[in-house]
């Protein structure tokens, strides 16, 4: 049997822990504190998530041709 270490648990844990959003739900009561309703609710969230899926091909050539790390950073600064 081999020994599995603590880095193996740690990388276990990141794994499964990584896309939780615990704040999802508490942004969707912020919102609706705000008059909003589900639909603009979910104007909001859809338009949330389609732009992440635009601009993830754009992000991925610069970080090819810059660095990841670089892009990385400048994306921090522009949210």
């Amino acid at each position: 049997m081999i020994p599995k270490n603590r880095q193996y648990f740690k990388f276990s844990a990141y794994g499964f822990l990584k896309n939780l959003r615990f704040f999802d739900p508490f942004l969707l009561l912020f919102f609706r504190e705000m008059g909003m309703s589900f639909f603009q609710i979910g104007i909001l969230f859809s338009v949330r998530e389609i732009a992440r899926a635009v601009m993830e091909i754009p992000s991925g050539v610069l970080a090819d041709w810059f660095g990841r790390k670089r892009i990385m950073i400048i994306e921090f600064c522009l949210v």
